[in-house]
C-alpha cells in the first residue's frame, strides 16, 4: 500500500509542476509581449488570451497561447527559454498577480486581437474600431477569428 501512496503522491506532484509551468508561460506572454506597457496593458494582452480562449482554465490559456503566430513574443522560443527571459523582468511578479487575481477587468471590451501602434494597421484590423492602451490597439469586433 505504501507503494501505492507514493505513486499517487509522484503523480500529484508531477501535475503540480505541469500547472505551474504552464502558468509560468501564460506570464511570460504578458511581460514579453507587454512589460513595457505597464500593469494596464499587461492586463488587457491577458484579457486578449483569455477572450481568445473563451476560458479562465489554464490548460486553455496555455494552449491557446501556444497557438502558432498567436503572441509573436513565443514564435522562435521554446516554454524554457520564454519563462528564463521572462521571469528576469521586474514585471514578473506584476504579470503573476494579473493572472492569480480574481477580478475580472474588461479593459479591452472583449478584443480577441491587437497590434502595437509602431506597425502599420494589419489589413483585419484597418478601419475598425480600436482601444489605445499605451501603444498597443486593441481591435473591438464582433466576430470572426484570425490570427494577431
Amino acid at each position: 500500500m505504501k507503494t501505492y501512496g507514493r505513486i499517487l503522491f509522484a503523480i500529484f506532484a508531477l501535475t503540480l509542476n505541469v500547472c505551474a509551468a504552464k502558468i509560468d508561460l501564460i506570464q511570460s506572454v504578458l511581460v514579453l509581449e507587454a512589460a513595457n506597457q505597464g500593469e494596464a496593458g499587461m492586463r488587457a494582452v491577458f484579457e486578449v488570451l483569455r477572450n481568445r480562449a473563451g476560458s479562465t482554465q489554464i490548460n486553455s490559456l496555455y494552449f491557446e497561447a501556444r497557438r502558432p503566430k498567436q503572441f509573436s513574443c513565443l514564435n522562435n522560443l521554446s516554454d524554457r527559454n520564454a519563462i528564463k527571459i521572462a521571469a528576469k523582468s521586474p514585471a514578473w511578479q506584476i504579470a503573476g498577480k494579473i493572472i492569480r487575481s480574481k477580478v475580472k477587468s474588461n479593459l479591452v471590451q472583449g478584443a480577441r486581437h491587437y497590434y502595437a501602434d509602431w506597425i502599420k494597421p494589419p489589413i483585419w484590423a484597418q478601419g475598425k474600431k480600436t482601444i489605445r492602451i499605451k501603444n498597443h490597439l486593441f481591435l473591438v469586433e464582433n466576430s470572426g477569428h484570425s490570427n494577431k
